[in-house]
């Protein structure tokens, strides 16, 4: 059934367009994952339809998305497969009129897992940690001896880590 909507998608009308695009991410959201197999052509529908000029069928194409990704688990990787999607969601997020059409793509980015919070924070935090930590190599035969927080050795040599991840 998918096989033979997904050509149907590019119909020159719009509405049929975007009735059939919509059946698609019905139709992920029913087949889970056994859609995964054609979530590449299902993408590239998507992202067509995205960057179309007719609202209805980016409207649809957006609903589509998130219905695809969050039933099929297909999360991380569309950055990762199609880099164009990020800026394409973005561009409609700043320029899009409708809140409805900016809502959808935000909680698509959720979706995605574009933007984690906690992933942020974590990593700040992480950052932080390694960009502030010493770590001491105790040289053989010596003993380490603790002061304050930190275990120090005579004659110790002093390694400052200062790893940041963009």
């Amino acid at each position: 059934m998918l096989r033979t909507l997904l050509p149907k998608a590019s119909d020159p009308n719009p509405a049929v367009s975007a009735g059939v695009i919509m059946c698609l991410g019905e139709l992920a959201s029913v087949g889970g994952e056994d859609v995964m197999p054609h979530v590449p052509d299902l993408m590239q529908v998507i992202i067509a339809k995205l960057t179309d000029s007719s609202i209805v069928k980016r409207d649809a194409a957006l609903h589509t998305l998130g219905r695809v990704c969050s039933n099929t688990g297909y999360v991380i990787q569309p950055l990762v497969d199609h880099p164009q999607l990020l800026q394409i969601l973005s561009r409609i997020l700043r320029t899009e009129p409708a809140q409805s059409a900016r809502r959808e793509v935000v909680k698509i980015l959720g979706i995605l897992g574009a933007l984690d919070p906690y992933r942020r924070k974590a990593r700040r935090r992480f950052t932080a940690h390694l960009y502030t930590s010493t770590h001491t190599i105790h040289p053989q035969g010596s003993t380490p001896r603790r002061i304050g927080s930190r275990y120090h050795s005579h004659g110790a040599n002093q390694l400052h880590w200062s790893l940041r991840f963009g």
